[in-house]
């Protein structure tokens, strides 16, 4: 599946975070020349049980979950893009004082209503939500950090942005000045 990152908006330049290595698991961990998901027992029951990959997840959000269950937390998305014969739908976390919205979710769902993809947006917010202890505002040497050198980079569609994929692994990053600014993840 191609992959999909929408801009919705841009944002300012925002200074560098540090990360929090000290975040639960589940989570993705270098392993060697890979990566392994490490997680509790626990987890490894809710993995099988749901047969799905439970490092897969940003904050509550995960790779599996049903469209109902999204909307239940996040409410109804506030714009959709067509994607093929698909569509990304987006979701409003934070505004700003006008009402623009600067950090959002992109869903991408499967003919059963599960989700397919999902990617955080924008700038750091209150929340912040972790993907392998790493939120958006991080500072681009935290990924590196937690998870070593990018296995393929490429320009992003949002200007002045730098896509870091880690393939076949089903995990990216969108950088900018030195700084995450999209998290996504993804069954395919």
């Amino acid at each position: 599946m191609r992959s999909v990152f929408i801009a919705v908006l841009f944002f300012a330049s925002l200074p560098a975070q540090a990360a929090d290595f000290s975040d639960p698991i589940p989570r993705y961990e270098r392993a060697g020349g890979g990566f392994a998901c490490r997680m509790s027992k626990q987890d490894f029951t809710q993995a099988e049980t749901e047969k799905r990959d439970v490092c897969l997840h940003i904050g509550p959000l995960f790779v599996g979950m049903l469209r109902t269950d999204a909307e239940t937390l996040l409410g109804k998305p506030v714009t959709s893009v067509p994607v093929g014969t698909r569509e990304a739908f987006a979701y409003q976390l934070q505004s700003v004082s006008t009402g623009r919205m600067n950090t959002y979710v992109v869903f991408t769902y499967d003919n059963d209503g599960h989700a397919d993809s999902v990617q955080l947006t924008g700038a750091p917010w209150p929340s912040a939500w972790q993907f392998a202890g790493l939120t958006l505002g991080v500072a681009q040497t935290a990924v590196t950090e937690r998870l070593g050198a990018p296995m393929q980079t490429q320009k992003s569609d949002d200007p002045g942005a730098t896509q870091w994929s880690y393939s076949p692994w089903t995990f990216s990053f969108e950088v900018k000045d030195g700084v995450v600014s999209s998290i996504r993840i993804a069954a395919e």
